[in-house]
């Protein structure tokens, strides 16, 4: 049986008949199928294809269409489920899919979860697995999506722009043959060579629709894209917020990094004193201001160490339209990364965005954290090599988190002051992610760049919680308080993740299966 007469049958199999195919061919041979359900249409280059499917979902009043190419196959039971799935004609149902060898052999799983807005900015992550409705499909293919991939890929970002709900299916009900080598190596859904170019105008015309000041360049990954800020576009000031006590050394390390390695000059450098004593760091506020005096401004902090608070303090005192939350323990690596971080933060719908940080060894740090884990906050994919991708390349591509970590956090001021900043009752512990789930419930996007690297040289200032009898009892308070805030989220586990993934993981893995 050949590719098409696969699909083909596995649409016959099903137990949900209402159901219609439309065959789009090159051949004009029509096959030998007499099914009253399958129609077939030939239409002569692929550059009819984007017409052509706008045309089907105008023409043959369907409520939802499902873009596949000849070969896939639809598992049993597929279409009851999502028929099952929602009961709003212009909801958007995503589901799982995976890879299936010439044996038949299932492998290389895309457990998907819930929307990920920032990684289909980054890569097809929706694919093929999706039924959009037709009202949508009628009106959003672009005449440069020349491949049954692009057109799907156009339809899900005019999903996006329309802000239509998304539900999600998680359930393995589309399966794609293998093709080549590169695809059995990397289970996610980046484009092909021959489509980036025009998979970059797709993403280029969706952000200038959402009122985003965005270029799209090519990413670290084949086949990925790079959301970059426009080369005619200023974002303004932006305000570096650093709370600090002692350490001046790590300080000067810090500051020294932003002055002279970091390309973005536009900015103020707010270092917020937090009871130092020694006098090597009020040496160093001297110098600092002398030598920059446009630049870096002392505050001092008169209460009690309270982290929320200081930053909100900080924060307060700054004047520029972007604020950098940054530790006073990190160096800069990458000289664009505030560049890096400014292309997502200038996108309307993104509210806060996170840095790629590394220890001192290159060895990753934070690529994003996970709600849930254990009943709290996890840092994903630490320890990873910096040019390991992990699952579906999350370590590598922008993405959409839960949470980034505070140590480099930047938002607009209006989201900082929309949600009211830090909560100040989480003195030190999970305020950072705290602010993000405000953010997210606000209805804005939280999301990690690769782009952006800095070292992160983590718990010099403060210590680790557990060394401090003190300091550990004051953090499992806090830990309590984030708890009963945010429990519902904690209880069923990071709302961007699969259920189908164990939950605990740090590294999206499959959970065990117990066995009797």
């Amino acid at each position: 049986m050949n590719q098409l007469g696969q699909t083909l049958k596995s649409l016959k199999d099903q137990h949900f008949e209402n159901w219609k195919a439309t065959v789009l061919s090159l051949d004009a041979t029509n096959p030998d199928d007499f099914d009253r359900r399958i129609c077939f249409m030939h239409f002569p280059s692929t550059d009819r294809i984007a017409k052509t499917v706008s045309e089907i979902a105008r023409g043959s009043n369907p409520e939802r269409i499902c873009v596949v190419e000849a070969g896939d196959v639809f598992a049993p039971g597929a279409l009851s489920a999502i028929a099952k799935a929602s009961s709003d004609p212009m909801e958007v149902i995503i589901f799982d899919e995976d890879a299936v060898d010439d044996a038949g052999t299932h492998m290389l799983p895309r457990l998907k979860g819930p929307l990920n807005k920032q990684l289909e900015y980054t890569e097809n992550w929706i694919g093929y697995g999706a039924f959009f409705p037709a009202k949508l499909v009628a009106n959003a293919v672009p005449h440069n999506a020349t491949s049954p991939s692009l057109a799907a890929y156009s339809v899900a970002l005019k999903a996006i722009e329309w802000r239509l709900p998304f539900a999600s299916v998680p359930h393995v009900l589309l399966s794609t043959p293998t093709k080549t080598p590169d695809k059995q190596a990397n289970p996610a859904n980046t484009f092909s060579p021959s489509e980036v170019d025009a998979a970059k105008k797709i993403l280029s015309a969706h952000l200038h629709a959402i009122g985003a000041y965005s270029a799209v360049e090519d990413g670290f990954l084949d086949g990925t894209l790079r959301i970059s800020l426009a080369s005619d576009y200023d974002p303004g000031k932006v305000s570096i917020v650093i709370p600090t006590m002692d350490h001046a050394d790590m300080l000067e390390q810090c500051v020294s990094s932003l002055l002279n390695v970091a390309t973005y000059k536009n900015i103020e450098i707010i270092l917020v004193e937090n009871n130092s004593k020694e006098d090597e760091t009020f040496a160093l506020y001297d110098r600092l201001q002398h030598e920059n005096p446009r630049i870096v401004k002392v505050i001092k902090w008169q209460g009690n160490f309270n982290y929320s608070a200081i930053v909100n303090f900080g924060a307060a005192a700054s004047t520029g339209k972007f604020l950098l939350l940054l530790n006073n323990d990190t160096e800069v690596i990458v000289p664009s990364f505030i560049e890096e971080m400014l292309a997502l933060a200038t996108i309307p719908e993104v509210g806060v965005v996170g840095a790629k940080l590394y220890f001192k060894d290159m060895l990753v740090q934070h690529a994003g954290m996970l709600i849930g884990p254990y009943g709290g906050i996890s840092h994903v994919n630490q320890n990873f090599p910096d040019i390991r991708p992990g699952y579906q390349n999350r370590a590598l591509t922008q993405c959409s988190f839960s949470s980034v970590t505070g140590a480099c956090q930047m938002m607009r001021r209006e989201v900082f002051d929309e949600v009211g900043g830090y909560d100040e009752v989480l003195a030190v512990g999970f305020n950072d992610a705290d602010f993000c789930l405000k953010v997210r419930a606000a209805g804005y996007d939280v999301v990690f760049t690769p782009y952006a690297e800095l070292y992160h040289y983590e718990f010099v200032s403060r210590g680790r919680e557990g060394i401090d009898p003190e300091k550990q009892a004051r953090w499992e308070q806090e830990r309590n308080a984030f708890f009963k805030k945010w429990h519902d989220e904690l209880e069923n586990g990071d709302p961007l993740v699969s259920p189908n993934l164990d939950r605990d993981n740090w590294y999206y893995a499959l959970p065990d299966i117990q066995t009797a």
